[in-house]
């Protein structure tokens, strides 16, 4: 006899084009995880029928859910659908510029192309790129766009050098923001090592949360939150269904892999954090209706996105935004060491709570808050996050 053990259970999952309905002959992508609560809950009453035996007469199903937990450790790539599901949009368009056209301007910090159309190569306004191929340092790495027109980008959070075009230069990066459509998945859990294989398969499947832990000495870890529809348990799985394999980029780690943190498009060189914790939430809903055991929708309710800072208190700087309801951008790239990185942003944000204490010996002072993100009406959106491939 087999005992199904953790080591040998799987996930896999694939985005639907329907609500609620796994695709035919689905290619499922394999996830990486490291622990998950999914499962299908069904909630019970107990009949409170009066007997003289003292006796239960029943136990009735009156409600049922897909939901549950995943989490995971940060890799490039590998959880990119479930980043764009949670903030309910799609990567936009993936800029892949290279010319030799490209000049790099002090006087306005800006990229120009005398022949290229950076609007048709899909760049848009508040997005990220990764410039390389300049001469000069300065003007190479990630920069934020403040404003893009056909023949011209202009940057922040790096001071260009001028120098002349006539190098290869390229430009990459994609972006995804939140938004208002809400995508679905089929997640499929697999219990590999019983014979026949056991398919648990929870349909429906939506995003609701994502939290991501940066944190010292630590390795990059993340929670995903769904909510969804339906299940089903089989020794099959779905009619020819194939599996994706996952990508194999690096686990990052808080140490060597948070790379670059700016507030306000400046780039710190003295301000340190303890930890940064994000949190996107969706704040999904189900919607119940009689006749119907699970629930017949989800919908998407106000978004929420905030952030746990802990600062090393060296002056009232930051203090003083908290203090004075100061509006502030924050960013932080995170990097693997082959060079795959993303940048999460917060383009407009408010401390919400604000704490110095020194609360006992020998302990280090910090800047304990929240932050809380807002609408940006630059951007549109109140959380972004863009991805670059080495």
């Amino acid at each position: 006899m087999t005992l199904a053990i953790s080591n040998r259970a799987s996930l896999r999952y694939i985005e639907e084009v329907t609500f609620g309905q796994t695709p035919a002959t689905p290619a499922f992508n394999e996830l990486r995880y490291n622990g998950e609560s999914l499962n299908y809950n069904i909630n019970n009453i107990i009949s409170d029928e009066i007997r003289a035996d003292r006796m239960t007469t029943d136990l009735i199903q009156v409600q049922a859910d897909a939901s549950g937990d995943v989490n995971f450790e940060l890799s490039y790539g590998a959880f990119d659908d479930f980043l764009a599901g949670g903030l309910a949009d799609t990567w936009g368009t993936l800029v892949a510029v290279s010319a030799t056209d490209i000049d790099a301007a002090a006087g306005d910090n800006s990229f120009n192309t005398a022949m290229g159309d950076f609007v048709a190569d899909g760049i848009i306004q508040g997005q990220w790129v990764e410039v390389r191929g300049f001469t000069d340092p300065a003007n190479n790495g990630y920069f934020r766009v403040t404003s893009v027109t056909s023949g011209k980008i202009i940057v922040a959070g790096g001071t260009l050098v001028t120098e002349a075009a006539g190098a290869t230069i390229t430009i990459g990066g994609s972006v995804v923001r939140n938004g208002v459509t809400p995508i679905s998945y089929s997640v499929q859990k697999v219990l590999e090592d019983l014979s026949p294989a056991q398919y648990i398969l929870l349909r429906g499947m939506r995003v609701g949360q994502i939290q991501l832990a940066f944190e010292t000495a630590s390795i990059l870890t993340g929670t995903f939150s769904l909510m969804g529809l339906t299940s089903k348990v089989d020794t099959t799985g779905e009619t020819g269904q194939t599996l994706v394999q996952a990508p194999t980029n690096e686990v990052m780690n808080a140490t060597g892999n948070v790379q670059s943190v700016w507030i306000d498009d400046s780039l710190t060189t003295n301000t340190f954090f303890n930890t940064l914790n994000l949190n996107v939430n969706g704040n999904l809903r189900p919607q119940d209706a009689i006749g119907s055991l699970p629930h017949i929708g989800i919908a998407l309710s106000r978004m929420e996105v905030t952030a746990d800072a802990e600062l090393y208190f060296q002056d009232d700087t930051e203090y003083q935004k908290f203090l004075q309801a100061t509006f502030f951008s924050l960013a932080f790239r995170v990097e693997d060491n082959a060079g795959n990185a993303y940048i999460f942003t917060l383009p407009r944000c408010k401390y919400e709570t604000g704490e110095v204490v020194a609360g006992g010996l020998d302990q280090d002072i910090f800047l304990s808050s929240t932050i809380r993100g807002l609408r940006d009406p630059v951007t549109d959106c109140m959380v972004q996050i863009d991805r670059f491939a080495a």
